[in-house]
């Protein structure tokens, strides 16, 4: 996976000539979990979060931490499969997932809280099934193959 940031210039392209350009690329040799990144977001602390089909990694510039599902610990995180991620104003990181709705992550303590978005949905192409989250003005707007909750 490459991950490359462009300042927005507008239309005076001249500046590219006086930038130097940094770009890292993450694969599991880095300690990705997985090849395919499903989403990606930088948070207010400067950290790189990358949702895959294996994980939650964290990228601080330096290392990668991986968060997983652990069924021997209720705080850990809902599924493996990770297909949106939003930040909130307090800095609470919003996960969606592939069939287990929605996580909200901690950082404070650095937990999991799971949300059922409507229940009693469950399996491919319900409500569980989230595809795009938006945290504006401390409401979450998640969308799922069912509609926009």
């Amino acid at each position: 996976m490459v991950l490359a940031c462009l300042p927005a210039l507008g239309n005076d392209h001249s500046q590219l000539r006086y930038r130097s350009l940094s770009f890292t690329n993450l694969s599991i040799e880095q300690g990705l979990s997985q090849v395919s990144g499903n989403a990606i977001i930088q948070d207010s602390k400067g950290f790189i979060w990358i949702g895959t089909q294996d994980g939650l990694n964290r990228f601080d510039g330096h290392n990668i931490r991986i968060f997983r599902h652990d069924k021997d610990n209720p705080a850990s995180l809902g599924r493996d499969f990770i297909s949106a991620l939003a930040e909130d104003d307090r800095g609470g990181l919003w996960i969606g997932t592939r069939g287990k709705g929605l996580d909200e992550y901690d950082p404070l303590t650095e937990t999991f809280r799971h949300h059922q978005i409507i229940p009693g949905t469950k399996g491919r192409g319900s409500a569980s099934d989230v595809k795009k989250l938006l945290v504006h003005e401390q409401r979450v707007y998640i969308g799922t193959l069912q509609g926009l909750f």
